[in-house]
């Protein structure tokens, strides 16, 4: 099974964007190709998306995907993230079904 079972733990990891996925590995360790020097050539397509979504919510043709229950979660989340990283332990979450944007669940 290729997912996370939250009872064991575990971690998701992105990678950041690189012109090869070339990676070297000898006893030593391992050796990549650099990243993209900036945060804008690394996530092009994203950066596109997210203007071509600003002009359409600026004339009036969508609505914002984003709401203050968003932005919420980003701000427990960061804050669970600190906790953990000051304490040196996992910090576990739960979640009231009102902080929770519709769609999620």
């Amino acid at each position: 099974s290729s997912g996370i079972n939250a009872e064991y733990g575990g971690m998701l990891e992105a990678q950041n964007g690189r012109p090869n996925s070339t990676i070297l590995n000898t006893a030593d360790g391992g050796q990549a190709v650099p990243i993209y020097h900036s945060f804008p050539s690394r996530y092009e397509q994203s950066y596109a998306a997210e203007m071509d979504c600003f002009v359409d919510v600026v004339s009036g043709v969508k609505q914002l995907p984003i709401t203050y229950l968003h932005s919420s979660a980003v701000s427990k989340i960061a804050d669970a993230a600190e906790k953990s990283a000051r304490e040196g332990a996992p910090v576990h979450l739960s979640w009231d079904k009102s902080e929770i944007p519709n769609g999620y669940f």
